[in-house]
């Protein structure tokens, strides 16, 4: 077998490989986070003008705050849109909490957004 023989059967499997990881549109763990914040954004906007300022602050010590999210995994779920498993962590009265979630991403204009 000659040497162009040889690295041709070495770089077929490594060029399929990376053609694969170059074709999954899958979100990052980044991608997650700031979907996520941006709807907790969304949501405490929309508290806010009902409630006003100061309802709103008191009822986020209730419920909590986002201080992280951590990707677990995610499957294909639609054209451009992925049913995702994270982990919350969550600063509730003081204390720092992890709790799982799982979100409908979908990719729009603007990046992954949560999807209901």
């Amino acid at each position: 077998m000659d040497i162009t023989t040889h690295l041709s059967r070495l770089m077929l499997p490594l060029a399929c490989a990376l053609g694969l990881a170059a074709c999954t549109n899958e979100p990052t763990e980044a991608d997650l986070r700031q979907a996520v914040e941006r709807q907790v954004g969304a949501q405490n906007a929309s508290m806010e003008q009902l409630l006003g300022k100061g309802l709103t602050q008191a009822a986020r010590q209730f419920t909590g705050e986002i201080k992280g999210v951590r990707k677990i995994g995610c499957q294909p779920d639609g054209e451009q849109a992925y049913r995702c498993d994270v982990e919350l962590e969550i600063e509730h009265l003081g204390t720092l909490a992890r709790e799982p979630a799982s979100y409908r991403f979908v990719k729009g204009s603007e990046g992954w957004m949560v999807a209901r």
